[in-house]
C-alpha cells in the first residue's frame, strides 16, 4: 500500500521552523499512522453497539472488506458474520465487558467477504470519552494456521490414543482367535467328510476368521501390524486394481484413471496399498446412490517447506499423489472433525464398521506419508493421498520366500507361550505334524527346559511380549547356549524394534497372530529349511 504523506516534507519544514513543535508533531503521526499500517493486527474502535468507527488498513487482507467498508456498514455487521456455534460465547463475553470491565480475549470464527470462514482472536476494552460516552477499542488477529496447526496435533495425538487401545485390544483378541481357529481347523480336519457337525464348525471358523480381518484393520490403523515394505510403482498398482474396480462401483458411475508419467516408486506393502485405493473407492461409491463420477490420478509432486509449516508431520521433498475424487454428496462439518476416527460412520448400520479411513491413514502414516481431504456437499469429496518418492524404478525389488512344500517334520521345538490354552493348542498343532515340542510357560521355564534337555532343540517358537523378562530377551540367553537354534517369533501384534526393522532376519522369522495350524506349519517349515 502506498502512504501518502498528509503534508510535504518541505511543508512540513516550513510549517515547524514558524509552529513551535509542529516538526514533533508531525514526526509523531508518521510513527502512528506507520504502527497502524504495518502490524499484521487490525487496530480498531467502536461503539457499544457495535458500529465500527475506525478500522485499520489490514482489514482488506484478513477480512476481506475494507476499512471503509467496515465503518460505512450497520452495526449490526460484524456480529452477523459471526459463526452461529461462536455467537452466543462471544455475545456473553461482550456482556462481561461492558457490565464488569472484565478482560475480552476471544477467539471465533468469521466469515470473510469471499464466503471464507477463519478464526479472528479478539482483544478488546472499554473506555470513556471526556464527554462521558463509553466506546470500545481492541485488536483483531488472523489466527486461523494457528488453529490448523493445533487441530492437527490434537487429530494426531487422538490417533495415536486410540491406535494405542486398539492395539492393545486386538493383540489380547488375536490370542483368542488363535485359540479358536488352531482348534476348530484341528477338530474339522479330525471329523469324517459325513460328519453333520462339519457345517458347524465351518461357521466358527469362518466366523473367526472375519474377526481376524477385523484386527488385521485395527492393527492397521494403529500401526502395529508387520508388513512387508518394498520399492513399489504405485500406477502398476492401480492398473492391478482396474479391472476389479469396474465392477465394484457399478454401472452408474463413470470412472476415469488418469496416470501420470515418471512418477517413480514409493516404498510400501503392495496389499495395504491396494487396500488403501479400495477403501477410497468404496466410500466414493456409496458417496454417489445415484451415479456419478469417479476419478483416479497420480502425479508428482513437490511439497516445500511452507507447504509443511501448516501440516503436523510433513517432511519437505518429493512425493508421489494419489488422488480419488467424486462428485457425490459430500462431508458436512461434524463428519470432517471424526472422519479418520475408527469405527466413525455416516453409513447406516450394517453398511460399514467405520474402519475404512482410518485404516488409510494407518498405513498412509506407516509410509510416512499423509492424507488430505477436500469437501462441499452436494459437490463430492477429494482424497489426496502423499508418498514419499523413493527413486524413478524398482530395480532390486524384494522377491519374497515362497512357502515350502513340505509342512511336516520331526525336528524338536521349545515352545514359549505365557497363554496355557495358546500353548496347549500350538503344542498339539505341532505334534499333529510330527514334531516333538518342549512346553514353557515363560522365560523361567524355557530356560530350565533348555538346561534338562540333552538333545538338539532345532527351533526356538516364542511370543514376543510376556510377563517379566520378554521373548527376545529369553531367546538371546537361549542362542548364547545353542547358536545353531532357529528362531521363529509370534504375536498378536509387535511393535518390537527387532520385529520392526532391527534386522531383516528377524523380520522374516515372524508370524502373525491368529493363525492356522497349516499357516503355522509352513512358517515353521520355512524357517527350519532357510
Amino acid at each position: 500500500m502506498e502512504n501518502t504523506p498528509l503534508i510535504s516534507q518541505s511543508h512540513a519544514r516550513d510549517l515547524a521552523t514558524r509552529v513551535p513543535g509542529a516538526g514533533r508533531l508531525e514526526a509523531s503521526e508518521g510513527q502512528y499512522r506507520s504502527l497502524l499500517e504495518n502490524i499484521p493486527d487490525m487496530v480498531w474502535r467502536g461503539t457499544v453497539d457495535g458500529q465500527v468507527t475506525f478500522m485499520s488498513p489490514q482489514a482488506k487482507a484478513i477480512c476481506g472488506y475494507t476499512a471503509e467498508e467496515l465503518v460505512a456498514a450497520p452495526a449490526a455487521f460484524w456480529s452477523s458474520r459471526i459463526h452461529p456455534e461462536d455467537t452466543d460465547r462471544i455475545r456473553r463475553s461482550m456482556e462481561a465487558l461492558l457490565a464488569n470491565n472484565e478482560a475480552f480475549d476471544e477467539e471465533y470464527r468469521w466469515q470473510r467477504k469471499d464466503g471464507q470462514w477463519i478464526w479472528i482472536r479478539s482483544r478488546a476494552r472499554a473506555l470513556v470519552a471526556a464527554d462521558g460516552t463509553e466506546y470500545l477499542e481492541g485488536t483483531s488477529s488472523d489466527v486461523t494456521g494457528r488453529k490448523d496447526l493445533e487441530d492437527q496435533v490434537r487429530q494426531s495425538q487422538k490417533m495415536e490414543a486410540i491406535g494405542r487401545l486398539t492395539g492393545g485390544i486386538a493383540h489380547d483378541f488375536n490370542n483368542i482367535l488363535a485359540i479358536i481357529l488352531g482348534n476348530g481347523r484341528m477338530l474339522l480336519d479330525e471329523m469324517a467328510k459325513t460328519d453333520p457337525r462339519r457345517a458347524d464348525v465351518t461357521a466358527i471358523l469362518e466366523a473367526g476368521d472375519r474377526a481376524a480381518s477385523l484386527t488385521r484393520q485395527l492393527l492397521m490403523f494403529s500401526r502395529r501390524q508387520v508388513v512387508r515394505s518394498t520399492p513399489l510403482d504405485l500406477n502398476g498398482v492401480v492398473r492391478g486394481l482396474d479391472k476389479m474396480l469396474r465392477p465394484v462401483i457399478g454401472e452408474d458411475i463413470e470412472l476415469s484413471v488418469n496416470l501420470a508419467d515418471n512418477i517413480g516408486i514409493v516404498i510400501a506393502d503392495t496389499g495395504e496399498i491396494e487396500q488403501v485405493i479400495m477403501n477410497l473407492v468404496v466410500n466414493a461409491r456409496d458417496a454417489m446412490p445415484n451415479g456419478g463420477q469417479l476419478t483416479i490420478e497420480t502425479a508428482k509432486v513437490e511439497l516445500d517447506a511452507e507447504y509443511a509449516s501448516v501440516r503436523t508431520g510433513v517432511v519437505p521433498g518429493e512425493y508421489v499423489k494419489l488422488s480419488v475424487t467424486d462428485t457425490g454428496c459430500g462431508i458436512d462439518d461434524e463428519a470432517k472433525r471424526r472422519i479418520f476416527e475408527p469405527f466413525f460412520t455416516t453409513k447406516e448400520q450394517g453398511k460399514g464398521t467405520g474402519l475404512g479411513l482410518s485404516t488409510c491413514y494407518g498405513i498412509v502414516q506407516r509410509c510416512r506419508g499423509h492424507i488430505t481431504f477436500h469437501s462441499e456437499l452436494n459437490h463430492g469429496t477429494a482424497f489426496n493421498v502423499y508418498l514419499p518418492r523413493a527413486g524413478d524404478s524398482a530395480e532390486g525389488e524384494a522377491i519374497p520366500l515362497g512357502a515350502s512344500a513340505r509342512v511336516t517334520g520331526t525336528e524338536t521345538i521349545l515352545l514359549i507361550e505365557d497363554d496355557n490354552q495358546l500353548r496347549s493348542t500350538i503344542h498339539r498343532a505341532l505334534a499333529n505334524y510330527g514334531y516333538g515340542v518342549l512346553d514353557a510357560g515363560g522365560s523361567t521355564e524355557a530356560l530350565t527346559a533348555c538346561e534338562q534337555h540333552a538333545g538338539t532343540i532345532h527351533l526356538v517358537l516364542s511370543d514376543i511380549v510376556m510377563p517379566g523378562m520378554s521373548g527376545p530377551e529369553t531367546v538371546a540367553l537361549i542362542t548364547d547356549s545353542r547358536p545353531v537354534t532357529r528362531v521363529l517369533f509370534m504375536s498378536g501384534y509387535s511393535d518390537h524394534p527387532l520385529v520392526q526393522g532391527g534386522s531383516a532376519g528377524a523380520a522374516t522369522n515372524f508370524i502373525q497372530k491368529p493363525f492356522t495350524p497349516q499357516t503355522l506349519a509352513a512358517k515353521v517349515r520355512e524357517v527350519l529349511d532357510s
